[in-house]
C-alpha cells in the first residue's frame, strides 16, 4: 500500500495490542486533498503488505486549501499505530494556523496557584500549557519550586480541554528514567490525548542535588538518548530489563499505561541536540525562534510538532514591565554554558549582578504594546514553530490574561 499525504510530515506512535483486530477494517483515511500540490507530493510510507486503515480522528483545516491536520490509525505487524499528519506549509503565501499556549512557571508560583493559573489559561482560550520542571528556582526572588508531577495530577482533575507538556523534564540524573516513564504514563492516563512529555539534558542547578557528579555535555546527551530508550521500552507495558552504559532496569513492568503513549518532545538548542531529537523524539521544544533548528529536524527525518517558548512581561506601562522582568527573571540575559553549569540560585544571582535592565528587555518582551507581542509570536511561527507558549514574568498574571484575551489570542485564531 502506498500512503501519500501531499508531503505532510508524519509520525508513527506504537500502541497496545488491539482486542478487536477487525475494528479498523474497510475504513479509509480522510487524507487531505490539495489538487494543485499533488504533482509535488512524494510517498511518505510505502507498505508492501496489507494494512487496516482506520480514521481515529479527522481534522482538516482548509484555509485557502493550504493547511491540513489529520490523525489516522493504521495497523502494522498486528499492533495499531497512530499516524499523525501535522500541518505543513505548502508553496505560496499560506501559513500554519498556530496554537498558542501558556507557560506555568514552577519557579514563581506554588502548587495551588499553578492549578488556578491552568484553569484560567483554559478559560482564556489558550490551547495548551507548558509547565517547568525544577528542583530549584533560578534565583531566590522567584521563590518557588514545586514538584511538577504532583501539580500535573491536580491540573488534570481541574481542566477539561487544556493540553499539557513538561517544558522540560530531565530524565537522566535527579530522577531515574524508569520513574519518569511511570510518571508520564500516569499523566497520560489522567489526560488522554492531551499530555506530552518534554525532555532535555537538564541543568546542574536541579540535577546535582542527589550528590552525583555533573557530566559533560556529550555525556548528558548520551544519557538522554539512553533514557528515552528506557522510557519507550517501559511504555510498551511488558516486563523489561535494560543494561546500558548509564542505566540499569531489572525486571520492571508498567501495569498502568495509556492506550497510546504520549508524544515525547526533545529540547533543542545546538545542532547535536537537534540531531538527537530527530533520531529519538516525536517533536522539539525550543526557546529561541531559530528556523535552522526546525529545518535541520525535518531534514534529518524528524517528524512531529515544534514548540517554542516566548518570555514576556506585560504591565500597564513598559517601565514597570522592564523593572519586574529585571528583578524576577534576570537569568534571561545569562547565556552560554553558565545556564547549564551553575549549581545554585546564589550563583545565578552573582552572574546577574552585571545584567542591566536593558539587557533583560532585549530577551523579554516588556510592556503593553500588542504589536510587539504579536510580532514576537509571529517570529516563532515564521521559523516553523507552530505551537508557541508564552511565559508571563511576575505576579500580574490576571492583567496578562485579560490583555491576551483582548489583543493577542483573537489575532491568531
Amino acid at each position: 500500500m502506498d500512503v501519500r499525504a501531499a508531503a505532510v510530515p508524519m509520525l508513527l506512535l506504537p500502541g497496545a495490542p488491539d482486542a478487536d483486530p477487525g475494528r479498523f477494517a474497510g475504513v479509509k483515511p480522510d487524507l487531505p486533498r490539495f489538487p494543485e500540490q499533488h504533482s509535488e507530493a512524494e510517498p511518505l510510507v510505502d507498505l508492501d503488505h496489507p494494512v487496516d486503515v482506520g480514521g481515529l480522528e479527522h481534522q482538516l483545516a482548509d484555509a485557502g486549501g493550504s493547511v491540513a491536520h489529520a490523525h489516522v490509525g493504521i495497523r502494522l505487524g498486528g499492533r495499531p499505530h497512530l499516524l499523525c499528519l501535522f500541518g505543513h506549509r505548502f508553496p505560496g503565501n499560506h501559513h500554519l494556523v498556530p496554537k498558542l499556549g501558556y507557560s506555568l512557571s514552577s519557579e514563581e508560583f506554588d502548587a495551588p496557584t499553578l492549578v488556578t493559573l491552568a484553569e484560567r489559561a483554559e478559560r482564556a482560550g489558550f490551547a495548551f500549557a507548558g509547565i517547568s520542571d525544577h528542583f530549584h528556582p533560578w534565583i531566590d526572588a522567584q521563590g518557588e519550586s514545586t514538584f511538577v508531577w504532583g501539580v500535573l495530577g491536580a491540573i488534570a482533575a481541574s481542566t477539561e480541554r487544556l493540553e499539557l507538556l513538561t517544558g522540560v523534564t530531565c530524565p537522566t540524573q535527579r530522577i531515574h528514567p524508569a520513574v519518569i516513564a511511570q510518571a508520564a504514563a500516569t499523566a497520560a492516563q489522567l489526560m488522554p490525548g492531551r499530555f506530552s512529555l518534554g525532555v532535555g539534558t537538564g541543568e546542574n542547578l536541579n540535577e546535582h542535588v542527589t550528590g552525583e557528579r555533573w557530566p559533560s555535555t556529550v555525556e548528558r546527551q548520551e544519557r538522554l538518548a539512553e533514557a528515552i530508550e528506557v522510557i519507550r521500552g517501559l511504555w510498551e507495558g511488558e516486563l523489561t530489563s535494560h543494561r546500558g552504559e548509564h542505566y540499569r532496569v531489572e525486571n520492571a513492568r508498567l501495569y498502568s499505561v495509556p492506550d497510546e503513549p504520549p508524544p515525547l518532545l526533545v529540547a533543542v538548542a545546538g545542532g547535536r541536540s537537534v540531531e538527537l531529537a530527530a533520531e529519538h523524539g516525536d517533536g522539539i521544544v525550543g526557546t529561541a525562534p531559530k528556523a535552522e533548528s526546525v529545518e535541520q529536524f525535518r531534514r534529518e527525518g524528524g517528524a512531529g510538532p515544534a514548540y517554542g517558548q516566548l518570555t514576556v512581561c506585560w504591565a500597564e506601562d513598559e517601565a514597570s514591565a522592564r523593572k519586574t522582568a529585571h528583578e524576577i527573571w534576570p537569568n534571561s540575559a545569562i547565556s552560554g554554558s553558565l545556564t547549564f553549569e551553575l549549581p545554585l540560585p546564589a550563583h545565578f544571582e552573582e552572574a546577574a549582578e552585571n545584567v542591566r535592565e536593558e539587557d533583560v528587555a532585549e530577551s523579554v518582551i516588556c510592556g503593553p504594546d500588542p504589536e510587539r507581542h504579536r510580532a514576537a509570536i509571529q517570529e516563532f511561527i515564521d521559523a516553523g514553530y507552530e505551537n508557541v507558549y508564552v511565559h508571563q514574568v511576575g505576579d500580574d498574571q490576571e492583567g496578562f490574561f485579560a490583555f491576551y484575551e483582548r489583543e493577542i489570542l483573537p489575532h491568531f485564531s
